[in-house]
């Protein structure tokens, strides 16, 4: 169910709200892990239209470590 939701925030834009639902899906170890990828995926791409709308370059160059880093753990 809150991957549907999830799913929902996409087209409404609303990117922080999205982000916090992919991080408690991402949190959790045991159901669907078969959509883990897509999951870290979807977090990689919030985060660069955050980057995106977010003022000032310290608050830019912390979104993009954090994105740097969520890749980084999905390849490992």
């Amino acid at each position: 169910m809150v991957y549907k939701a999830a799913k929902a925030l996409g087209p409404l834009k609303s990117y922080d709200l999205e982000l916090k639902v992919l991080r408690a899906l991402l949190s959790q170890k045991i159901w669907m892990r078969g959509k883990r990828a897509r999951w870290y995926e979807r977090r990689a791409i919030v985060q660069g239209h955050l980057t995106r709308q977010v003022e000032g370059q310290d608050a830019k160059h912390s979104l993009l470590w954090q994105t740097m880093e969520g890749v980084k753990a999905t390849i490992i």
